[in-house]
């Protein structure tokens, strides 16, 4: 996981400056056991993430919207 994440280009940061790929590191080193996160799987149903992420944060990560590109023909 250190390797893929020092092998980002580009990484996520919220308004308030957090980067999220380095918050997910610093939470998924510690744990013992196996956890989505360790793939950069964030789900932001999963409580976990609540102790990782302020709650302006959290909110901001489940209400992001991804702009859909839509293809021409």
């Amino acid at each position: 996981m250190k390797k893929a994440h020092k092998s980002m280009t580009r990484k996520w940061t919220l308004p308030s400056g957090v980067v999220v790929e380095d918050k997910m590191v610093e939470f998924c080193i510690k744990p013992d056991k196996e956890h989505a996160g360790h793939s950069f799987i964030l789900d932001t149903g999963d409580s976990c993430w609540k102790q990782v992420f302020d709650k302006y944060g959290l909110n901001r990560l489940k209400t992001f919207s991804v702009p859909t590109f839509v293809p021409r023909c």
